[in-house]
């Protein structure tokens, strides 16, 4: 069981790096290439998309093996409550991400598919975007910290 717990715990620990790596740099990327040219713009709303992929999967995997560590040590109620918190932050992140991010990564690959860009309604939307990535930073710094020191009920 020991060897199972370990090989859940870094493949969570492995998703949860992912999440606050991958986007590293998204932003400039968008809005330097924003400047550029339309096909610069649409390559980086292109992989904007595809980190967006790659997230979503580690989210997902953040998710259940996360559930899986806290099922390993009893359930819910075995649980200190910093674990319940910190689930509670992975839920917003995802509606955040499902709300916010996405749509907006979307809105602008259409945006670059127009000739010319609307330069004015893309920076917006970049906004918008580091908006959601700085909230969502802030709330995965939260659960680090949360899954370092221990609450219990």
């Amino acid at each position: 069981m020991d060897t199972l717990r370990t090989i859940v715990l870094v493949l969570h620990i492995s998703a949860a790096a992912v999440l606050i790596g991958a986007n590293t740099g998204v932003l400039r990327n968008l809005r330097r290439t924003l400047a550029l040219s339309r096909e610069a713009f649409v390559l980086a709303t292109e992989d904007l998309a595809r980190r967006g992929k790659i997230l979503s999967i580690c989210s997902g995997l953040t998710l259940v093996t996360g559930l899986a560590l806290i099922m390993m040590m009893g359930g819910m109620g075995a649980a200190p409550l910093n674990y319940h918190i910190a689930l509670v932050l992975l839920l917003i992140s995802m509606i955040i991400s499902l709300v916010v991010m996405k749509p907006t990564g979307r809105k602008l690959n259409g945006l670059g598919q127009k000739s010319p860009v609307d330069q004015e309604s893309a920076a917006i939307l970049i906004r918008k975007l580091q908006w959601g990535q700085g909230t969502m930073h802030f709330l995965w710094l939260s659960t680090l910290i949360l899954m370092l020191v221990r609450i219990y009920k």
